[in-house]
């Protein structure tokens, strides 16, 4: 529809206008379609999916944890390369000023019996060694044959390294997953309890018109009508610390994705956080005590969080033997192999470069050891055994520390189950007195004023639901997240 548009006011410059016309068709032109951009851009609708696109896009610390895995995988690529042949190509091209060269003095060599034998050489003779000029070209090879282990170490530290990378980089884009969740659970509860204050606000508001006239008639005391006052200003503060914690969330989700402009309209949540009346089995999701020996033993059995540390203590451990392999006194050997091509003929170039100068290959196997360094290597060999330690410790205390958040987790949730049956309880039961005294209210034998506070207490109640439920909800896509379970179906990824 937008390029018909344009392509009708194009037709229409042609033929009618003239050419002086011709900006003010243009700006026509690029009105017309920067309106239709715009309108298709602020019509841009968000959802689950798309927000953690953004995100992955965007958040440092996910970034970070891709940088990281191409940082060990060339650590890994370095370290295959160690066993490998190194192949060098170098040339060497010398000028000399002063070429060496042999003097002989004359009968030096035989000094004769004269006059019968004369000596030789009859005089003093001097011989050049080498012209002036010198070139050589080599091709060496390098190969290491024995080192103690310390390359074959380093290859399987390097693996472990760059296994634990693509962990590290899984657990930082669940924590994406589990980010985006918990903020459009909140926002969609926060939006719950803000139409719930709306009707709140609206029957407080009722109820101090009705308390005022009361108070002044005579029907009420002072105290009946600050008690009217107090609880509208109670709702007036819900409904102010909604709009704040809304704003407040809808802020870190445009923080965590990089969306500047990201609005709450513009989100499109996903409909199991739509469900009216606290029905969806989503938010009521969670775990108890029951599940406890089956969490447990999916944590000890194939966690990602124990997993990274896990590697991390064998790659030390890895790295301390292959430190060992260098200690004092334990030799390496080494082949070295040298094919030179040298002469002071330029090859291709100088005549004779293919007689006068020659090819040499030349074998070597050699042996290295440290002697002494001053104790350096022993001092880096006990930094590696400190090191290898702490991370074996680490990885211990990390499935402590992660059974003991299990434990207390599941603590919680049990709590948060039974202050929710509680407050279900306590909207049931205002929800009974409430009709009563509109029932009252009705026929005569009652007020309003009474129904209405009532009905205030009703809807408190049914916020303080909404809000533990929530409660119970971000418990349990943190514990998810730490359990590495998938908690959505493969249709609302």
């Amino acid at each position: 529809m937008i390029f018909n548009n344009m392509t009708i006011l194009f037709i229409f410059f042609f033929r009618e206008f003239r050419w002086k016309y011709c900006s003010i068709a243009v700006l026509l032109f690029l009105f017309s379609a920067h309106s239709a951009f715009g309108q298709e851009h602020e019509s841009r609708k968000w959802n689950r999916a798309g927000l953690i696109m953004s995100a992955r896009s965007f958040n440092s610390a996910y970034l970070a944890a891709q940088s990281r895995t191409r940082e060990t995988r060339a650590l890994l690529s370095g370290a295959r390369a160690a066993q490998f042949p190194t192949l060098r190509i170098s040339s060497d091209l010398s000028y000399l000023t002063n070429p060496p060269g042999l003097r002989v003095k004359a009968g030096s060599l035989f000094p004769g019996y004269p006059p019968v034998v004369p000596p030789l050489p009859g005089e003093d003779m001097t011989f050049t060694l080498s012209e002036k000029n010198h070139y050589k070209f080599g091709l060496t090879l390098e190969q290491p044959v024995f080192t103690w282990g310390r390359i074959q170490h380093s290859i399987e530290a390097a693996g472990l390294g760059y296994e634990a990378g693509i962990i590290g980089q899984g657990l930082e884009e669940r924590n994406l997953h589990t980010a985006v969740d918990s903020y459009l659970a909140t926002l969609a509860v926060l939006e719950e309890i803000r139409t719930i204050l709306a009707e709140q606000e609206h029957k407080a508001q009722r109820l101090i018109f009705l308390s005022e006239e009361s108070y002044a008639s005579g029907f009420i005391l002072n105290t009946d009508l600050l008690e009217a006052r107090l609880l509208a200003a109670e709702v007036n503060l819900a409904a102010y610390e909604s709009r704040e914690q809304s704003a407040r969330i809808l802020l870190a989700l445009r923080n965590l994705t990089g969306i500047a402009g990201l609005a709450f309209e513009d989100i499109e949540f996903p409909p199991y956080l739509l469900a009216a009346g606290g029905q969806d089995p989503y938010r009521r999701r969670s775990y108890s005590g029951e599940d406890r020996a089956s969490l447990f033993s999916l944590l000890r059995q194939d966690n990602d969080s124990l997993r990274l540390l896990e590697l991390k203590a064998r790659a030390s451990e890895n790295l301390l033997a292959a430190a060992r392999g260098q200690s004092v006194g334990k030799p390496e050997l080494g082949l070295f192999a040298e094919l030179a091509f040298s002469g002071p003929r330029f090859p291709f170039i100088q005549n004779g470069w293919d007689t006068e100068n020659e090819a040499n290959l030349t074998i070597t196997l050699g042996i290295r050891a440290l002697l002494f360094d001053g104790g350096a290597m022993r001092s880096s060999i006990q930094q590696k055994e400190e090191t290898a330690v702490q991370a074996r410790l680490d990885a211990e205390k990390g499935r402590q520390d992660l059974e003991e958040y299990l434990e207390n987790t599941l603590n919680e949730l049990d709590v948060s189950r039974r202050r929710q049956e509680y407050l279900l309880l306590k909207v049931e039961a205002e929800n009974a007195r409430k009709e009563q005294a509109e029932s009252a209210w009705e026929t005569g034998y009652g007020e309003e004023r009474i129904f209405l506070t009532h009905e205030l207490a009703w809807y408190t109640n049914r916020i303080d639901l909404v809000k533990e439920e929530l409660s119970a909800l971000l418990l349990t896509l943190r514990l998810e997240n730490v359990l590495g379970i998938d908690y959505l179906p493969d249709d609302i990824q």
